[in-house]
């Protein structure tokens, strides 16, 4: 099946997943070529019961984590001990912002101590459950 197809299968249906590398996926032909991912619904994996499955390994993978806290430094604050420059790489994580009624939303964070050109990339879900995303670049010296 397509991508589209995956995209809006309900995942409470799936039984079982498979991965196939290349070279055991050749029962799939061409299209197979470069491996295979091969999703079982629950409808249809009913009918190979747990027997007729030798040579798989069965795992129960634990889905999403819970989130845990991104560590941003609190500059505002007074301390002596931040005396060490900052060379993080991520500088700002927040997986629940949301827009107001106009589409924007306002945040800030402080930089790194490095001088260059920085990207923000920003990820999320629409209402409608479209994906979006955009690039942002912004310079420190």
């Amino acid at each position: 099946v397509d991508a589209d197809y995956m995209y809006y299968h309900p995942a409470t249906d799936i039984s079982f997943i498979d991965v196939l590398q290349t070279s055991n996926a050749g029962i799939y032909g061409a299209i197979g070529g470069n491996g295979v991912i091969a999703v079982y619904s629950k409808s249809r994996a009913a009918r190979y019961p747990e027997e007729g499955r030798k040579g798989m390994i069965d795992f129960i993978y634990p889905g999403y984590s819970l989130r845990r806290e991104f560590y941003s430094p609190k500059y505002d604050i007074v301390n002596e001990k931040q005396v060490k420059p900052d060379y993080r790489r991520t500088l700002f994580w927040e997986p629940t912002l949301t827009t107001n009624d106009q589409g924007n939303i306002r945040f800030s964070f402080y930089t790194s101590d490095e001088s260059a050109r920085y990207r923000i990339e920003v990820e999320g879900m629409a209402y409608n459950g479209i994906p979006v995303e955009k690039e942002y670049y912004f310079s420190v010296e």
